[in-house]
Parts: structure tokens; sequence; C-alpha cells
């Protein structure tokens, strides 16, 4: 896999890009759904696509819905701003920085 910005990541299966979302995670205990003290790492897949502009299109739509439901977007501006921070990330990690 390579890394793109964050947690975001993607991949190819030769005939589309793959991307993904990776972090590390708290286990739950199965009946009390507890945390355990104990963690894994899980990738979770956020879709898939023909061309590699559409899966970075992908990653930043994905990020900027995930602020606003996280509540770190609140307004127009702010979601703007998020926006161009992404690109920038997502253009520094092409220039390989």
């Amino acid at each position: 896999m390579t890394h793109i910005c964050d947690n975001y990541y993607f991949d190819s299966d030769g005939s589309q890009y793959i991307l993904y979302w990776c972090e590390r995670r708290e286990i739950l205990s199965l009946g009390k759904k507890e945390p355990t003290g104990k963690f894994k790492d899980c990738q979770d897949t956020i879709g898939y696509y023909l061309t590699l502009h559409e899966m970075l299109k992908g990653c930043i739509r994905h990020a900027t819905k995930l602020a606003v439901k996280n509540g770190v977007i609140e307004n127009i501006n702010e979601c703007m701003d998020y926006i161009t921070v992404l690109e920038e990330k997502i253009l520094d990690a092409t220039r390989g920085n």
C-alpha cells in the first residue's frame, strides 16, 4: 500500500485504485464492549476508483465529511480551508515531502 496523507492509503489490483483508511483501534471485550487495553491495526475500504485523480478526490471528499461529522468543520470557510490543507498535503506527498 502507498501512503497518501494522514490515515489514507491506496493500492491497485491492476484494474482499479482502492482507497483505504488505516488506524490502530482498541479491542473491546466481547460481552460488555469495554476497552481491553489491547490494540489492533485496522483497515477500512473507502472506495474503488478507475483513475488516480478520482481516487484522490474521493480521499478529500471522505476526509472532509469525517471532519464535518466530528465537529472539526463548523462553517463553509472552515470547510474550504480544510480542503485547501488536504490538497497541499496530497501535493506534498506527490513531491516526496
